[in-house]
């Protein structure tokens, strides 16, 4: 028997849109930001672009070698990140 899959709600991809485009239309710049921040970026755009467009489909089911877990990021300001 093959393991259900969980299934990606429409939410968190609505909330990542949101914050990229908001990153991307407000007139912040990299300068703006601290080399955390852009390692974060950095880390996250590559993670993401491994993760979905590196590997076939068939081969992104959980607990499967090469598929890391969700990751914890760090962000300075102590409260929840916006």
């Amino acid at each position: 028997m093959i393991p259900k899959l969980p299934t990606l709600t429409i939410t968190p991809i609505t909330e990542f849109t949101l914050a990229c485009d908001r990153l991307l239309n407000d007139p912040i710049t990299r300068d703006a930001l601290t080399k955390d921040e852009l390692d974060i970026l950095k880390m996250c755009v590559q993670r993401l672009t491994e993760r979905f467009f590196s590997q076939p489909c068939d081969e992104m089911s959980p607990g499967q070698p090469g598929v890391d877990p969700p990751v914890v990021l760090p962000h300075g300001s102590g409260g929840p990140v916006e």
